[in-house]
């Protein structure tokens, strides 16, 4: 496979990821207002639908890491350290900038996540402080 056809590819999976991550932080909303109302039945709905999301993600980023054998040692770096170089190619850089609005994402979801999570376990949290 060429390497412009791996990065389309990759900037492809990376969108696809994206949109899961958008996903889960919708399911991620509704399973704070599920918990509020004690509503058991949707928790475990919502719960399921979210684990399924996670799937989906962690399937892409599977693909994407095969995928990236296909590019240039110049550009791997370049896309795992979310660095954009002027010398860079258009995709790189659009890649750069998916998963770099992924990762802002992410930290949101991990934020709601850890929140209800304290919220629901308190001291027994997978995020407490120890």
């Amino acid at each position: 496979m060429e390497s412009e056809k791996a990065l389309s590819e990759i900037k492809e999976r990376l969108e696809k990821k994206y949109v899961s991550l958008v996903e889960i932080m919708r399911l991620t909303d509704e399973l704070n207002e599920a918990l509020s109302m004690n509503d058991r039945r949707s928790i475990r709905l919502v719960m399921t639908m979210r684990g399924g999301e996670m799937e989906k993600m962690g399937v892409l980023d599977g693909e994407i890491e095969s995928l990236m054998d296909f590019v240039s040692a110049k550009e791997r770096d370049t896309i795992n350290n979310y660095k954009t170089k002027e010398e860079c190619s258009k995709s790189v850089e659009r890649i750069c900038q998916i998963k770099q609005r992924t990762q802002r994402l992410l930290d949101k979801v991990i934020e709601k996540d850890k929140a209800m999570s304290k919220r629901v376990y308190g001291d027994s949290s997978f995020y407490s402080d120890k």
